[in-house]
């Protein structure tokens, strides 16, 4: 599978963003934290969910200074990092309570600071 991130900067003046390829090295724990740290609206949003657990979108994006938490919301949920307080198909307009799932995000949080920790060839 070919992943990407988006290189911050670009796009502006007329450029089009340059997208470079993850490493190569990158563990699938990884991903979860890599996604959820590159945008600082994701960022926002769990710091927000750890402090207030079990807010709605609306709160979310009352209490940050996020334009709009659903987008963030819903990658976080993709990536494992929240949970919902109820499944995807019974949502019908009722809204979503939405919490940091820790253990999920520990488990990244960790697998990352592995991977960016200097190895020994030992």
């Amino acid at each position: 599978m070919w992943r990407t991130l988006h290189r911050s900067g670009d796009g502006q003046n007329g450029r089009m963003p340059t997208t470079v390829p993850y490493p190569s090295d990158v563990p699938s724990g990884v991903e979860p934290a890599l996604r959820a740290l590159s945008a600082p609206t994701r960022v926002l949003t769990l710091r927000y969910l750890i402090e207030h657990p079990e807010s709605t979108a609306a709160e979310v994006t009352a209490g940050t200074v996020v334009r709009s938490a659903y987008d963030a919301l819903v990658e976080l949920e993709r990536l494992g990092l929240v949970d919902a307080d109820r499944p995807k198909g019974a949502r019908n307009g009722t809204p979503v309570r939405y919490s940091v799932n820790s253990a999920a995000l520990g488990s990244s949080l960790d697998a990352l600071h592995s991977w960016l920790s200097p190895r020994s060839d030992a």
